[in-house]
This record gives C-alpha cells, structure tokens and sequence, in this order.
C-alpha cells in the first residue's frame, strides 16, 4: 500500500511528538523550534506580533526563547486524532 508523503509527515509528527521527554529547563531558538514543529521562522514572528501561537519569553530587547516543555504541550493539545 503506498502512502501519500503527507500521511507519512504526518505520522512521523504524531510519533515524534508523543515520544518527546522535554526537559523542564530547555530553552529553544526560534530556528529549533522551526525544525522541530515545522512553523516557519516568519510565522513565530507574525504570532508573537499578534500574541498568538506558542508561548514565548523575551529576554532583553531582542533575544526570544521557547520552553520546550511548553511547546510539546501546545502541540499535544491541539493534537487531532480521526476517527477511522
């Protein structure tokens, strides 16, 4: 059975998302977190401008950063199982 390429990111992300053990104290770039959610660099900037997406710490004027324990949070709750 072949399967499309986007079923199988999909399911990668899925596994790769379940199986994470985030460490309380990690801070992400905005460049890890990229590589690890799949959200562009440009679209975490557009949702801090916004105040929406991932929650985020700013540290002094420029300098952003991501609790890694936060993100697999947010990307479990919006998680979305189908019915099969």
């Amino acid at each position: 059975m072949l399967l499309c390429k986007q079923h199988l990111e999909k399911e990668v992300m899925k596994v790769s998302v379940a199986n994470i053990q985030p460490s309380p104290n990690r801070w992400l770039t905005e460049k890890q977190v990229e590589e690890r959610t799949g959200i562009s660099r440009s679209t975490l900037q557009k949702q801090r401008f916004n105040r929406t997406g991932l929650p985020y710490v700013k540290v002094g004027a420029r300098l952003v950063r991501y609790s890694e324990a936060e993100i697999v949070k947010y990307m479990l709750a919006r998680q979305i199982d189908p019915i099969n």
